[in-house]
């Protein structure tokens, strides 16, 4: 699907963002990425395992925080909520659009409330 405003496809890249990988390249990404993030934020650098887990635990409630966003810009940007669940791996698909379709509506509507539908409102990271 072409999506203004998007670069079209690279070419030599290969597509494989139609499903989620679990594979060797991302997995080196990953690395790379706890690597560099716990570099910056401990003296005790990436050797420490403690320093590692806290860094994938702030990878994990990033990209946790980021999905409502990337759903909702993909949902405008014309996929529909079977090819979403397909490229979360999540199914059946009434699940992704009933945890995200109020996030929608409520982007739609021009944000008029002053707390997100289904935000998690009691959760705190120590």
């Amino acid at each position: 699907m072409a999506v203004p405003g998007y670069e079209q496809a690279r070419p030599g890249v290969e597509e494989r963002s139609e499903v989620p990988y679990n594979d060797a390249l991302t997995a080196w990404l990953v690395e790379r990425a706890v690597d560099v993030l716990a570099t910056v934020r401990s003296p005790s650098g990436p050797a420490d395992p403690a320093v590692r887990l806290s860094c994938l635990a702030s990878l994990q409630a990033e990209a946790e925080g980021r999905t409502e966003e990337a759903v909702a810009l993909a949902f405008e940007a014309g996929y529909g909520w079977d090819e979403i669940a397909m490229r979360m791996a999540v199914f059946p698909v009434a699940d992704v659009a009933g945890r995200f379709g109020p996030y929608i509506a409520w982007r739609a509507a021009g944000r008029p409330m002053s707390v997100r539908p289904n935000a998690d409102l009691g959760r705190s990271v120590t």
